[in-house]
């Protein structure tokens, strides 16, 4: 009886939950987060954070491929893990500072079947003064081909980047780096349509 009411239970848990993102979750936070404010070098602020998946049953769509929605999944889990590894987030806590992520883009170049694997490569490409734009690769083979392709844009309210870097580096100066040229052009997109939506608002009043 015991096990029936359990079994039940566990089967009503994985109906309404997303069981599996929230122990990927605790799993890869458990692994990567700092125990306390250690300052980083700049080399370690922007060293890459890799991780190897494989595209499971749960992952796929009706072709058999990973589900288009599970690439942006996965990204989030490469920012979340970037910024425990680098300490990030306890900066963040620190200077009371909110996070929030105000746009993405996403290019699928080579599908990702049933159970391949593949790397996940994160990195910081580029900042201003209260944006982060986070790289996301999906590589494959040992060729190391890009199979899809991300940029996310991260905000922050209360606090500058330039604050948070200080926190997490101390006075080691950390150079930006050069954004590249589709990065740029797409921020240019994003400008542009938070004024066209902007004047869609004022005519609506």
């Amino acid at each position: 009886m015991f096990w029936f009411v359990f079994l039940i239970l566990v089967c009503c848990l994985f109906s309404v939950i997303d069981v599996w993102y929230f122990v990927s979750l605790i799993k890869g936070s458990m692994y990567y987060r700092s125990p306390s404010l250690k300052h980083r070098s700049p080399e370690e602020f922007l060293e890459p954070m890799e991780i190897h998946g494989r595209v499971m049953p749960r992952d796929i769509d009706l072709f058999l491929h990973m589900n288009n929605a599970r690439y942006l999944r996965a990204t989030e889990f490469g920012r979340t893990f970037y910024c425990l590894r680098a300490g990030l987030d306890i900066a963040i806590r620190s200077l009371s500072a909110l996070v929030v992520l105000t746009a993405t883009t996403v290019r699928y170049r080579r599908e990702l079947r049933l159970f391949e694997r593949y790397t996940l490569r994160t990195s910081i490409v580029y900042w201003t003064n209260n944006d982060v734009y986070f790289e996301h690769r999906f590589e494959t083979g040992p060729d190391c081909f890009v199979n899809c392709v991300s940029y996310a844009k991260v905000s922050f309210r209360n606090a500058t980047v330039a604050d948070i870097i200080k926190k997490v580096c101390g006075d080691k100066e950390v150079q930006c780096p050069s954004p590249p040229e589709d990065l740029l052009k797409w921020t240019e997109y994003i400008n542009s349509s938070s004024e066209q939506l902007r004047g869609e608002t004022k005519k609506a009043k």
